[in-house]
């Protein structure tokens, strides 16, 4: 069901030829128009039922997941002392709006756009005159370069239809920074086969039992976790690709013991630069 595609002369002209294993993994992460389309037809089908089992689904660290990596780039994109005041915001891959929440605790006057490419999931995101809703895609985000202050995206990245364009787009519109959090298959053989096996097995059971009619979608995230990376490479590649893009940045990576989750933020150097020359 799965088509490899090859990415776009931009991106890899912005990677150059670097023989590392995020390069595999990662450059050539595309899922065909027919698969994506299956994922989000999936994911809107758990509407429903998605914030429940998604606690079962990450032992209950995914929103522990989603503080962490907001205030870590809120600490490292020096934005210490902003909670208060207005943060523009994009969430890349919104869904029902559970990671807007997150993001709201930590910067509560934030102006979030919320972005999904499926307006029946945005319908629910979000209310009020701080957030936007857009249908559109990670890979072309409908933002000027550099026109927010950071970029969030958490447990969307592998249905991206392809994370290379999808990382450039983020990388361009992001001033400050962006953080990244997911799923993520560990480089240990033992660790990979662990996710593997929760993932593609034990929680379509669990979502037989506990979310009853709903459990043949969850089969469909065995999909996602194809050809996909490890915490540490993703960190290298956009690493690798912010140097190529001559936006130098601070790309710091964590990974948690249970079910490979993990994320990664960026700082950008020039906006630490900047502040400094401003002071």
């Amino acid at each position: 069901m799965e088509r490899i595609k090859r990415p776009s002369y931009r991106v890899r002209a912005a990677i150059g030829v670097r023989d590392v294993a995020a390069r595999a993994s990662i450059e050539h992460r595309c899922l065909d128009h027919r698969t994506w389309a299956l994922i989000v037809s999936q994911i809107e089908g758990i509407k429903h039922v998605y914030n429940f089992m998604n606690k079962f689904m990450s032992l209950g660290l995914e929103d522990i997941v989603r503080r962490d990596a907001v205030e870590a780039l809120v600490n490292s994109a020096g934005l210490r002392g902003y909670e208060h005041r207005q943060v523009i915001v994009v969430d890349v891959g919104s869904g029902p709006g559970t990671s807007l929440k997150a993001i709201r605790r930590l910067l509560d006057k934030s102006f979030i756009v919320a972005v999904d490419p499926s307006t029946r999931l945005l319908s629910t995101a979000c209310t009020g005159i701080l957030c936007e809703r857009v249908a559109g895609v990670a890979e072309h985000l409908p933002v000027r370069n550099r026109g927010v202050d950071i970029v969030t995206s958490f447990y969307a990245s592998r249905d991206f239809q392809s994370l290379p364009e999808a990382l450039v787009s983020m990388l361009n519109v992001a001033r400050r920074g962006l953080a990244i959090g997911d799923v993520f298959l560990p480089r240990q053989l033992l660790k990979r086969f662990l996710v593997r096996t929760w993932v593609c097995r034990i929680v379509p059971i669990l979502a037989l039992l506990l979310a009853k009619r709903y459990w043949r979608n969850y089969k469909g995230l065995c999909i996602t976790l194809k050809q996909w990376c490890d915490v540490g490479e993703l960190e290298e590649y956009i690493e690798q690709l912010s140097e190529k893009l001559n936006r130098p940045a601070i790309v710091k990576s964590h990974s948690y013991v249970l079910g490979g989750l993990g994320y990664v933020t960026v700082f950008f150097k020039e906006e630490d630069t900047s502040r400094h020359n401003r002071s």
